[in-house]
């Protein structure tokens, strides 16, 4: 069950959904986290000799909903397109699929930053790379195109106009030369339309730079509506009018109110019976739109926290620094006190939401075994979402699956043992695990319990925090680190030989490490992608 039993194609999978081939995934910055070359994901000769089954693991793992990184997909493509060990024919093959992955400008953006990033700064951009830049402007229709330049002007420091230039790009079709124009010298340099296509074309153009630039209220209002577009084509300078964001907020998706409904409280839009309330407050609770977006309830749950308790934490380094400029008490107290939303209704409405997301998720009929280490101080923190403690999100983990699955059971470590819980009414939850804790965990325990009444689980889960080791009695320690083995050993026993084990580092990444096997997987943090990640590990879509 090590990972000398992973083929090429599980090792290619387990980078896409976790970044690393290590078996492990850590929250964050993706981008920060690509260290490893293409020959440390998989072999180059198994690249050459089997292109066509490496691109279809490309080509299956993109149309996954629950990949969480998809720019992973990028970064593969951009390494191996620059792969000089790799025939000519084999990357041909490669830079055909680049564009039948890309389901976003941005994507395109990522492959551009991976792809420029990999080859020497000194060097000019290959031609492969400028055949496909001009590809991807050349596919879409003049509309699309229009939609395309101007949504966003750059990504990743790449600008259209950096890339037009770089290309030289051109094209027969005419309705595209406005946006050209556009692109290359501006809006006051658009030529006069002389067919109804290229007229729509450039009024577009004409009205999407309007609104760029205009600092007038009433006419930003007037083009939002006419337009049906969001804040981020908005002058900056109006970010905080409250009858521009009324306007938008028809065209924003559920998950972008919530992740705007704190900085509308903080900017005193949400007062009670205003016309923003109720439009806020609708928009919440419309399960069709909740359903089009595809909420996962854990990531309403870190919304809901994230609103109740005020927003972001300050960085630490900040902190520090206002620590030591003396500044009298109710300064600083007033500073770093969070301010916490007094809006009932609001909150209501995201409990609402967060019923209502549920729906969104389908059961995966497996088997759950979910243990808790509940000897954590209650004040300890979540890693990478510090207004959230470590048995809160625990117990939002515990009840989604309670919600979602069918077979689960809960259970607190206590010393060498498990004890088992019920969590079904969750104003106590905490409160439960923490009256069941010991001095102690032994991660090995619920398999050998498991193994010992004979029960058939299909995933154990153990949420964990990152010092367990330390409590551990010494004579313990070694028998309490060989979860690989427990797990094999059960595995034999019960003939289940694909029961895994997910291992939930929710307050740091620091107890993670590699356990070389192929049905353990380690998580560290809580963001909203680790359901994501912890499901597509537990139907099997990686390893």
């Amino acid at each position: 069950m090590g990972s000398r039993d992973l083929t090429n194609e599980d090792k290619l999978k387990r980078f896409l959904y976790t970044g690393t081939p290590r078996g492990y995934y850590i929250t964050g910055n993706s981008a920060a986290r690509h260290f490893d070359k293409l020959p440390a994901i998989v072999p180059i000769t198994w690249i050459e000799s089997s292109t066509q089954d490496f691109l279809n693991v490309l080509k299956s793992v993109n149309e996954d909903s629950l990949l969480s990184r998809r720019s992973n997909l990028f970064y593969v493509l951009a390494e191996a397109m620059t792969e000089k060990q790799l025939s000519a024919n084999a990357r041909q093959d490669i830079k055909k699929t680049v564009l039948e992955l890309v389901k976003a400008d941005e994507e395109f953006f990522d492959f551009i930053q991976y792809h420029t990033k990999t080859r020497n700064p000194n060097s000019k951009m290959s031609t492969s790379l400028k055949k496909i830049i001009v590809k991807f402007y050349q596919d879409k229709r003049p509309q699309d195109l229009a939609v395309c330049v101007t949504k966003h002007d750059s990504y990743h420091k790449w600008t259209h106009k950096d890339l037009f230039k770089l290309c030289h790009f051109k094209t027969d079709n005419v309705q595209c030369e406005p946006v050209i124009k556009y692109v290359l010298y501006g809006a006051t340099k658009l030529p006069e339309a002389t067919d109804p296509v290229s007229k729509s074309i450039v009024d577009y153009l004409e009205k999407s730079n309007r609104l760029k630039v205009t600092e007038d209220v009433p006419e930003a209002v007037g083009l939002i509506t006419q337009l049906h577009f969001t804040i981020d084509r908005v002058n900056s300078k109006l970010n905080k009018e409250e009858a521009v964001w009324l306007a938008c907020l028809s065209e924003m998706t559920t998950r972008e109110v919530l992740q705007c409904l704190f900085r509308f409280y903080k900017w005193g839009f949400i007062k009670a019976n205003s016309e923003f309330h109720e439009k806020t407050n609708r928009m919440l609770v419309d399960a069709h739109k909740i359903t089009q977006c595809n909420l996962h309830p854990i990531e309403v749950f870190i919304y809901l926290k994230f609103f109740e308790k005020g927003g972001k934490c300050l960085d630490p380094k900040f902190l520090a620094y206002l620590n030591q400029m003396e500044l009298e008490a109710d300064v600083l107290r007033r500073i770093t006190t969070p301010i916490q939303p007094k809006c009932k209704p609001i909150i209501q409405s995201i409990k609402k939401c967060l019923k209502l997301s549920y729906s969104n998720v389908r059961p995966t009929e497996k088997r759950f075994l979910v243990c808790v280490d509940a000897t954590a101080h209650g004040d300890l923190n979540c890693y990478q979402n510090r207004r959230i403690t470590y048995l809160e999100a625990a117990h939002a983990v515990i009840r989604y699956l309670l919600k979602v699955e069918t077979n689960v059971s809960v259970a607190v470590f206590k010393d060498s043992q498990i004890q088992f819980v019920d969590l079904s009414k969750s104003h106590n939850a905490v409160e439960k695990m923490q009256e069941l804790r010991g001095s102690y965990i032994d991660p090995t325990a619920p398999m050998e319990w498991a193994m010992n009444k004979k029960k058939t689980f299909d995933v154990f889960i153990n949420i964990m925090t990152n010092d367990w080791l330390e409590h551990v009695p010494q004579q313990s320690k070694k028998k309490a680190e060989k979860v690989p083995e427990a797990l094999a050993k059960y595995c034999k026993k019960m003939n289940l030989p694909e029961t895994r084990v997910v291992k939930m580092f929710l307050a740091s990444p620091a107890g993670v490490h590699a356990d070389n096997c192929r049905n353990i997987l380690s998580i560290a943090g809580f963001t909203v992608d680790v359901p994501k990640v912890l499901e597509a590990f537990c139907r099997g879509h990686f390893c």
